[in-house]
């Protein structure tokens, strides 16, 4: 009977460890795309901003919001 005790007390320590190694692994990828959302913001900022320039440039037109207008 004591050993069937230990050993429920051994695995549920080991599932506290694993269960704190998986935490501080989701911290880390919720770090990760917290990082990677803004990375990606800003890249779609500066791919508006070349489409926006490209249309001035090439087609003659500006871009006002979300309306094209011919200049």
């Amino acid at each position: 009977m004591n050993a069937n005790i230990s050993y429920i007390r051994t695995s549920i320590d080991e599932i506290k460890l694993d269960n704190k190694a998986i935490q501080k692994d989701v911290s880390e990828l919720n770090k990760k795309v917290v990082e990677i959302e803004a990375s990606t913001k800003m890249a779609h900022k500066r791919l508006d901003d070349l489409l926006k320039g490209w249309l001035h440039e090439i087609a003659g037109f500006r871009l006002y919001g979300y309306e094209m207008v011919g200049s």
